[in-house]
């Protein structure tokens, strides 16, 4: 159903393969409606969000795919499970005005409506530009992860109701997490294997 002039985007069953790999990260809020699928930005990286998580992947150059007229496009999360198994089968996809989104595969198409809503910026969140290995990267390692899930929870219930912000520092062997509200400020440090 390709029209003349309709930019294509070659998809290999390896794309299928990265995009499934941050699909864990999908929001099933329907409130955050424009969350809930996989944004394919124009940089060719897929990402996915819960509000919580952030996830990214950028397929490497054998399998990266940029997407028709090079322009974010987000696949509904409905979309990617009513093509299921079929994604190995899809070849390409196009986009039809700002709405569709449809798939080619060997003997027949289909396609699914846009999300309409916002995705978060996610290119300003984690720099498609450059990966953890160019930079160098920084790696923390906490013991005890469910320790720290403990902690955020404990000082949520201090954090001031109207941001609920939580800072992170990581130094030398520890990380410390804290927050402040008109109660005064709560602070909390935990072992940590630091390198980079």
């Amino acid at each position: 159903r390709s029209e003349p002039g309709q930019e294509v985007a070659s998809l290999s069953p390896a794309w299928w393969e990265q995009l499934a790999r941050i699909e864990f990260c999908v929001s099933k809020d329907a409130m955050r409606g424009g969350w809930c699928g996989v944004l394919w930005s124009g940089s060719g990286s897929l990402y996915a969000t819960d509000g919580m998580r952030l996830a990214r992947v950028t397929p490497p150059a054998a399998v990266l795919a940029l997407p028709p007229r090079g322009e974010s496009v987000v696949i509904p999360d409905h979309f990617l499970s009513r093509i299921g198994a079929e994604r190995a089968r899809v070849t390409s996809a196009s986009v039809e005005g700002r709405t569709t989104l449809w798939v080619f595969f060997d003997g027949g198409s289909a396609y699914g409506q846009m999300l309409e809503g916002d995705f978060p910026d996610c290119e300003a969140v984690i720099s498609a530009s450059r990966s953890q290995s160019e930079r160098g990267g920084t790696w923390v390692s906490i013991p005890a992860v469910a320790a720290l899930a403990i902690v955020f929870d404990r000082l949520l219930s201090f954090a001031d109701a109207a941001n609920c912000t939580v800072r992170v520092e990581v130094s030398e062997g520890a990380v410390c997490v804290s927050t402040s509200s008109e109660r005064g400020e709560v602070r909390e440090t935990l072992p940590a294997s630091v390198r980079g």
